[in-house]
């Protein structure tokens, strides 16, 4: 029993992330970004948890570099930087929490706490999949629209790891 509990907090932990701003999913035309994913074979929750943990890291130092960026920016150059900073952090949020409920799933050993579980985290996942996803779409107007190159390639570098991400997202095999 404790167990789901842990279960639904990380759960809570992991909608805490809508929290930055946004309620309910936004739908885009992907515009082909799923189509761009790097293709990945089944993996299992483990494997997964510590590439998203990795992923969070990088997500975390890129959030560090956009303020930096900003730090020396004005008007518009100011805005992308700092909301590229905003999608930084709400996307290692999404990843952290992510980590942690294939961490908490990983650990159960009762067969039965597992099943009870399975489609709920399948569930979650997909959806921060979506989310990540969104993003990607939202990086790819917000990197045409600046004028500093810095900040376009270093925004470029976090969409290509956001979607390496959503690949390890889309291949985790609960078992």
């Amino acid at each position: 029993m404790k167990i789901r509990a842990n279960f639904l907090v990380a759960g809570l932990i992991l909608g805490a992330g809508l929290a930055r701003g946004q309620t309910t999913p936004e739908t885009h035309n992907d515009s082909g970004v799923s189509k761009v994913l790097w293709a990945r074979p089944p993996m299992q929750a483990s494997a997964a948890g510590h590439l998203l943990l990795a992923k969070q890291g990088r997500l975390l130092d890129y959030g560090d570099d956009f303020l930096d960026f900003a730090k020396s920016s004005t008007g518009l150059e100011y805005e992308i930087a700092t909301d590229l900073d905003n999608t930084a952090g709400t996307a290692a949020d999404q990843l952290g929490a992510a980590s942690t409920l294939l961490e908490i799933y990983d650990s159960m050993s009762c067969r039965e706490d597992r099943a009870a579980v399975e489609r709920h985290l399948q569930t979650t996942l997909n959806f921060s999949s979506r989310l990540l996803r969104n993003r990607i779409s939202e990086m790819n107007n917000v990197i045409s629209h600046t004028r500093k190159p810095g900040v376009a390639a270093e925004a470029a570098r976090m969409r290509d790891d956001l979607r390496e991400a959503v690949s390890i997202l889309d291949s985790v095999k609960l078992q």
